[in-house]
């Protein structure tokens, strides 16, 4: 099968590279001229920009979309290109898909989408995007779903995925404070509860996707629900060190996915748990 990727240099897409490359032929857009990525063959392509479709294949079976703006957190100055690279770049996506007459689209959304809430989110709950990025997020995939009388759609809303050589993220921020001995500030007494997920059960998700037939959102998160408080608590275990706590007041904050339909639909039944996974993360 020959899959186009997007986001393939991002830490999501580096672990599935390696992976699909091993059964499927990968090709991988970029815009970034001074990488490698082992077994794809690398398409340079700003996806904030028009598609160039002369510089595309044409043979491709399936479209895996992992690809965001790398500004998403800086609004409004970069507005543009967080709309662009993750709107415009789903559109122009899916109608090129569409043009060469593709089998299937995958899209990598957010569990952020959700409002917080002390229950699980399944995927019939109302979204209700936070922030710029959010929306971005979930106009693309109304545009996905708009495609989706044209070739079987897939959309994947993860939650916290972490793993080895991640950086800038909660559970990488996390072990970097315990590691320094910086403070973790908590809203309540065991602070955020969340679903994680392992970067492994990540890209399983995303294989088991590419023949998954219909149109289809999928909530991806490990089967565990831990605190940050419980969570920091064993990196420190992990580490020998002990993390300093310290409670300020606000709204409790929960992020808790169902995960059955990924379950029933996937089969992905065994997840890693979050201690081992944070073994792995950390290299003990």
């Amino acid at each position: 099968m020959n899959i186009l990727l997007t986001g393939g240099t991002g830490f999501v897409g580096r672990n599935l590279t390696k992976s699909i490359s091993k059964e499927h032929s990968v090709f991988c857009i970029t815009r970034k001229t001074n990488v490698s990525l082992e077994s794809c063959n690398l398409i340079l392509q700003d996806l904030s920009k028009p598609l160039d479709y002369s510089k595309l294949p044409v043979n491709i079976d399936t479209i895996i979309h992992l690809a965001q703006s790398p500004n998403y957190k800086q609004f409004p100055e970069k507005a543009l290109d967080i709309y662009r690279t993750n709107c415009d770049s789903t559109v122009n996506l899916l109608d090129y898909g569409r043009i060469i007459g593709i089998k299937n689209f995958i899209y990598a959304s957010s569990g952020s989408l959700y409002l917080p809430s002390k229950n699980p989110f399944s995927e019939n709950n109302v979204v209700n995007p936070i922030d710029f990025y959010n929306l971005s997020k979930n106009i693309s995939e109304q545009l996905v779903n708009s495609y989706s009388n044209y070739f079987d759609t897939t959309i994947l809303r993860f939650f916290f995925v972490y793993g080895p050589n991640q950086k800038n993220k909660l559970i990488p921020n996390l072990i970097d404070s315990i590691k320094e001995g910086k403070t973790i500030y908590l809203n309540s007494k065991e602070g955020m509860k969340f679903t994680p997920t392992y970067i492994d059960d990540a890209v399983a998700a995303i294989e088991k996707s590419i023949s998954l037939r219909g149109n289809n959102t999928l909530n991806i998160s490990g089967n565990e629900t831990i605190s940050i408080r419980k969570i920091s608590e064993t990196i420190g275990k992990l580490l020998g060190r002990e993390p300093i706590f310290e409670y300020k007041e606000g709204k409790e904050v929960n992020y808790i996915a169902d995960n059955s339909l990924m379950k029933s639909l996937l089969q992905i039944n065994e997840t890693t748990s979050v201690e081992d996974g944070l073994r792995k993360t950390i290299g003990y």
